[in-house]
């Protein structure tokens, strides 16, 4: 699982695709073909401790799992999270559970690991909640060590294969892909503000 990169493909085929950190390698993980009807995959998440992916079935508001230990196994609903609303948005706290983005609502639902339990809504009164990303130690592990000694100028990034060195905008790897050059390949890195701060003596988050 590690240096992949995983995204959902929602239009007259849907699926969940693959490929290196790099772009390559692109391969078709999950579709209607190879595992019947998927639903409507708008988000992902995984779970980096088990290598569960999860992800949001739009059409019928339910939280999907498939093991990628096992990439043969069949997808596996786990729970509705609402019986109507649009749900755009997901992620994981694998000590907590799963964190919602409803924009027909403006609501954020909250849904225990314990699916024994109710799922908890919070109503966001500011603007209507899109993306959300939970960020912990967990979810966005931390590998320097792949890439001490690796001599890349600029960006080093995990790889199936170990590591890769990468260029920031306006640069190319030269042939020893390390080193960089100006040229017109690039690479784009998107950052996203966390809007809630998860306070684990609380039942619920502390919005800010």
């Amino acid at each position: 699982m590690t240096g992949y990169l995983y995204w959902s493909d929602i239009g007259r085929k849907n699926k969940i695709e693959r490929s290196t950190l790099a772009g390559e390698g692109r391969t078709v993980l999950l579709d209607e073909n190879s595992f019947g009807l998927i639903g409507r995959p708008t988000a992902l998440t995984i779970d980096h401790q088990d290598n569960i992916l999860y992800w949001l079935d739009n059409s019928d508001s339910y939280i999907v799992s498939f093991d990628l230990n096992d990439e043969r196994a069949y997808p596996r609903d786990l729970k509705q999270v609402v019986t109507s609303g649009d749900l755009f948005s997901f992620d994981i706290d694998p000590e907590f559970g799963f964190f919602v983005t409803d924009r027909q609502d403006n609501n954020l639902h909250i849904v225990p690991l314990d699916l024994r339990k109710a799922t908890q809504t919070i109503f966001w009164q500011h603007e209507v909640p899109h993306g959300i990303i939970f960020h912990s130690d967990i979810n966005q592990p931390k590998e320097s060590a792949l890439c001490e000694g690796a001599g890349c100028d600029q960006l080093c990034a995990s790889d199936p294969a170990g590591y890769r060195c990468f260029c920031t905008y306006g640069y190319q790897l030269n042939n020893d892909e390390k080193t960089y050059e100006p040229g017109n390949r690039f690479i784009i890195i998107d950052y996203i503000t966390v809007f809630f701060q998860l306070k684990k003596s609380e039942e619920l988050p502390t919005l800010r």
